[in-house]
C-alpha cells in the first residue's frame, strides 16, 4: 500500500501563515476557552482569512496565488480588501527562523494564538477593531452609586424629581440612567462589555490532599523498588500544609486579574483590592471580606464562571463602598433577619407608638361617648326600640335583661318605653361594673367630642407609619419560617450580586431597557436590607 502523505505547501510563506491561523482557530474554538474567544473564532473564519490563505498556500503559480488573495473568480470566498490584508498581517505573524514543523497545528499554533490575541487586542486598529466589534463576548453590569467618581448627580436630581411625580422606575432608568434600589439608594449601572479576567495571575489553591498523594506519587517513582527513607506520609503531609498555606495566603492585586477601566475609574481604591484563591470545600465559589478588602476565587472553572463569580465578588465590594444592602452567608442568616427587621421597624417605631396611642385616646373617647348616649337613653322619654336593638351590648346581655323586665311589650306606649328605658339602665351599669368605661365616665360630653377629633388627627398623621410597620412585621414573620438558605438568598446583596451576573449577556445598547430590579431571583418585596459582606 503507498503512504499517504499530506499534499505539500506550494508557497511556504502562506503554508506557515495557513498553520498558525488554523491552530489559533483550533485553539479559540476549544469549548474550555472564554466566550469572547470563541466569538473571536467565529469573527476570524467570518471574514474568509482562513480560507483565503488555505488556497493561497496551495496556488502554484504567482497568477494563482493573486487570484487567491483578491478572490478573482472564487465567489464562495469573501473579497479581501487592503485593510483586511492588513489585518491578516497582524493576525498572522511569521517569527524570524520560525520553520513549518515547528508551528504544527495543535501546540505550537496554540502558543502562537495565546500571544498574538493579547497583541492584536492591546495594539488596537482595525484588527482589534474587528475582534471587538464582531465578537459575542460575556458582558456583565456592575451596578455603581453616588460615591462613584463618574457618578451623573444631575442625572440623579432628575430622576427624584421623576420619582416624586409617581413616574415608574423603569421609566426613569429610561431617562436618566438612574434608577433606585431596594433600600431606596440611587444607582447606576457600567457595562462590563471591555472586562477581560486574566486568568494566568488568579492565585490558584490546591488540596492538601491532591499535594499529598502527588508528593508520594513523585518520592515513589524517583526512589522505585527501593522505599523511601523515613517516614514518607510525614514528610508529605507537612509539604501539602506548607503548599496550602502560601497558595492561600498569596494575594494579587484586582486590577492584575481584572481589566475593568470603567470600575477603576469610578472606583479607583478597588486596583488595589486583594485576590486570592479559594479550596474547593464545597458550594462556595467565592467571597469577600471587607474587613481584608480582598476577594477570594475559587479556580479549576471555565474562564467565563471565573468571569461571573469574580464580578459577583466585586459587586459586594461596591456595596460595602456604597452602603448599599449587603451580602452574607446562610450560617448567619437568620441573625441578619433579626437585625434587619430591628433596623428596618426602628424609623417607624415612634409613628407606629404615636399611632396606637391616638388610637386609644380615640377608644376612649368613643366609649365615653358611648356611655354618655346610654345614660341619656335612661331617661329619654321618646325612646324607640331600635335606639336599644341596634346596640351590640344589648344582645351580649339580652338573656339577663328578658330575665330581669321579661319581653318586651309589643304594643308601642308607656309600657314598651319604661321597659326600653329599664334595658338601657342595665346595659350602662353591667358596662360600667364591668370597669370598660371608668377612665373616661367623668368626662364632660364636649371633652369627649374634643378628645375624639383631637385623637383622629393624630391618628391620620401617624397612620401610614402603622400601616408600614404592619406590613414589616408581617413581611418578617413570613421571612422567619424560610430556611437559612432561603433567608440568605433574600439577603439585598446577595440578590443584587446574582442580578449583576444574570444580566451578564444583556447588550451595553439594551440596559436601559430592562430595569435591574427585574433581574432579581426572588421576590422585591422579599429582600432584606441588612447583611454584612
Amino acid at each position: 500500500m503507498a503512504e499517504l502523505r499530506a499534499t505539500p505547501y506550494a508557497n511556504p510563506l502562506t503554508g506557515l501563515s495557513n498553520d498558525v491561523i488554523q491552530g489559533l482557530l483550533g485553539y479559540m474554538k476549544d469549548k474550555r476557552r472564554t466566550q469572547q474567544l470563541q466569538g473571536l473564532a467565529g469573527l476570524l473564519e467570518s471574514t474568509g482569512i482562513p480560507q483565503t490563505v488555505e488556497r493561497a498556500a496551495y496556488a502554484e503559480s504567482p497568477t494563482a496565488l493573486l487570484n487567491s488573495l483578491t478572490n478573482v473568480n472564487r465567489a464562495n470566498v469573501p473579497l479581501l480588501k487592503s485593510e483586511t490584508a492588513d489585518a491578516l498581517l497582524t493576525l498572522s505573524p511569521v517569527p524570524s527562523g520560525a520553520n513549518k514543523a515547528a508551528m504544527a497545528v495543535g501546540r505550537a499554533g496554540e502558543r502562537v494564538a495565546e500571544r498574538v490575541v493579547p497583541q492584536i487586542m492591546e495594539r488596537g486598529g482595525l484588527p482589534a477593531g474587528l475582534l471587538q466589534d464582531l465578537a459575542q463576548g460575556t458582558p456583565s453590569q456592575i451596578i455603581t452609586g453616588r460615591n462613584a467618581r463618574n457618578f451623573d448627580y444631575m442625572k440623579e436630581l432628575e430622576a427624584q424629581i421623576l420619582k416624586e411625580q409617581g413616574v415608574p422606575q423603569k421609566e426613569i432608568l429610561q431617562k436618566t440612567g438612574i434608577y433606585f434600589g431596594p433600600e431606596g439608594k440611587s444607582r447606576a449601572e457600567i457595562s462590563d462589555l471591555e472586562a477581560l479576567v486574566n486568568l494566568e495571575n488568579l492565585p490558584k489553591v490546591t488540596s492538601p490532599k491532591q499535594t499529598y498523594d502527588e508528593y508520594i506519587k513523585t518520592k515513589m517513582y524517583e526512589q522505585g523498588d527501593t522505599l523511601p527513607e523515613g517516614n514518607l506520609e510525614d514528610e508529605a503531609r507537612k509539604y501539602a500544609q506548607q503548599v496550602y498555606s502560601q497558595q492561600v495566603n498569596n494575594v494579587t492585586q484586582l486590577q492584575d486579574v481584572l481589566n475593568h477601566p470603567e470600575l477603576y475609574e469610578a472606583y479607583p481604591q478597588l486596583k488595589n483590592y486583594g485576590v486570592s484563591g479559594l479550596l474547593a470545600d464545597g458550594s462556595t465559589k467565592g467571597s469577600f471580606n471587607p474587613a481584608e478588602q480582598r476577594i477570594r476565587i475559587l479556580g479549576d472553572r471555565t474562564p467565563d464562571e471565573i468571569k461571573s463569580t469574580l464580578l459577583h465578588e466585586v459587586q459586594h465590594a461596591v456595596q460595602e463602598i456604597e452602603g448599599f444592602s449587603k451580602g452574607g452567608n446562610p450560617d448567619v442568616a437568620r441573625g441578619l433577619l433579626k437585625g434587619s427587621f430591628r433596623e428596618e421597624i426602628y424609623p417607624l417605631r415612634l409613628g407606629e407608638s404615636m399611632f396606637e396611642d391616638a388610637a386609644d385616646k380615640y377608644g376612649k373617647a368613643s366609649k365615653g361617648l358611648y356611655m354618655h348616649k346610654l345614660r341619656e337613653l335612661t331617661q329619654r322619654q321618646n325612646i324607640t326600640p331600635s335606639q336599644i336593638t341596634n346596640m351590640s351590648p344589648f344582645y351580649e346581655y339580652s338573656s339577663e335583661i328578658r330575665q330581669e323586665l321579661g319581653a318586651m311589650p309589643k304594643r308601642s306606649g308607656y309600657e314598651q318605653k319604661n321597659w326600653l328605658r329599664s334595658a338601657a339602665q342595665m346595659i350602662y351599669e353591667k358596662e360600667f361594673n364591668q370597669g370598660k368605661f371608668r377612665d373616661v365616665i367623668d368626662l364632660e360630653l364636649k371633652e369627649l367630642e374634643s378628645l375624639k377629633r383631637k385623637a383622629s388627627r393624630e391618628m391620620e398623621k401617624y397612620r401610614e407609619d402603622a400601616r408600614e410597620s404592619s406590613k414589616i412585621k408581617n413581611k418578617y414573620k413570613n421571612l422567619e419560617s424560610l430556611s437559612d438558605y432561603e433567608i440568605y438568598r433574600r439577603l439585598g446583596g446577595e440578590a443584587e450580586s446574582r442580578a449583576v451576573q444574570q444580566r451578564m449577556n444583556i447588550p451595553k445598547e439594551s440596559l436601559l431597557e430592562t430595569l435591574p430590579l427585574e433581574s432579581y431571583d426572588v421576590p422585591l418585596n422579599e429582600i432584606i436590607p441588612k447583611g454584612i459582606l
